[in-house]
């Protein structure tokens, strides 16, 4: 048995900032495929720069993680 952490939640100088808080936000039982389908497709609840962008982009932009953290448990 072992851990294993998908590529998307990193980047070269470590976790993206705020991700760890999205993650527990989600529902425990989401197949990992339909996680990671999730943090990739834009939401339009996220906009930044006036376009929508997926939850992945809004960290990595700085967002607030509680503002996707809050719709996590929609999945």
């Amino acid at each position: 048995w072992e851990w294993r952490l998908p590529r998307f939640q990193f980047t070269e100088s470590g976790e993206i900032p705020g991700i760890g808080e999205v993650v527990r936000a989600l529902p425990s039982d989401l197949h990992p495929v339909a996680v990671a389908r999730w943090f990739a497709r834009p939401n339009p609840d996220l906009v930044f720069e006036g376009r929508a962008v997926s939850p992945l982009e809004w960290l990595r932009s700085g967002g607030n993680p509680h503002v996707a953290a809050e719709l996590a448990p929609d999945l």
